[in-house]
């Protein structure tokens, strides 16, 4: 589910082209029709599909997903994380990967510029060039999604896709792949579980009011 295209869990396209805009006029006789019970035409629905945009979108979310729940150290002089660095960065992956099952977070964090680059800015700087990455490819997704649902509620075409969507992708996680070869993955829940286990003395209680790594599993 946390790797599924938003419109694949909502069973219905998302990027439609925007309404004209209604003049007063248009609203008075639209206003008038109803009361008068004058027939309307009758709204047509382009029945959902998959298409190709799907599958790319879902290779977004999971590279999305190993950026945020991952720590990256690359030098030894940087600073070990925090019980609290670690509670922060689970925090805001959640909001793209909820614990329990909510389309409509993931929704607002693919849609909305603003949404995702908020929750980039509270994770740690070092990954900025990771986080333009994923923002660029999630821009060049809404493109296109837009382009083939721009005349719904006609069928959507999928050849009115920019053929280049792949080369964006081949090339953006090519070069990241060759950057990051020498990384090595730290898994920030694993990381809050030894910091939080190392913490306690044996006898406290094993509770705990903060992330609970259990529920992290996908």
């Amino acid at each position: 589910m946390h790797f599924m295209s938003i419109e694949v869990a909502a069973q219905k396209f998302l990027f439609p082209p925007s309404e004209p805009e209604l003049t007063e006029l248009d609203e008075v006789l639209n206003a008038m029709k109803k009361k008068t019970g004058a027939p309307s035409q009758p709204k047509t629905k382009a029945p959902f599909s998959h298409n190709h945009l799907h599958d790319l979108e879902s290779l977004w979310w999971v590279a999305v997903w190993v950026v945020f729940y991952n720590d990256f150290p690359t030098s030894g002089n940087r600073p070990s994380l925090t019980i609290q660095d670690t509670k922060d960065q689970i925090k805001q992956a959640q909001k793209l990967f909820p614990p329990v099952s909510d389309s409509a977070t993931r929704l607002l964090g693919f849609q909305r510029p603003s949404e995702f680059r908020d929750i980039c800015e509270q994770l740690p700087p070092e990954k900025g060039h990771l986080y333009d990455i994923l923002d660029v490819l999630r821009r060049v997704l809404i493109r296109n999604y837009k382009a083939i649902e721009a005349n719904l509620p006609l069928p959507i075409n999928p050849q009115d896709t920019d053929d280049t969507i792949y080369d964006h992708f081949t090339n953006l996680f090519s070069g990241v792949k060759t950057s990051s070869d020498d990384l090595v993955l730290d898994f920030i829940p694993e990381i809050y579980a030894k910091l939080l286990k190392s913490k306690r003395p044996r006898s406290e209680s094993t509770n705990d009011p903060g992330v609970d790594p259990k529920t992290l599993k996908m």
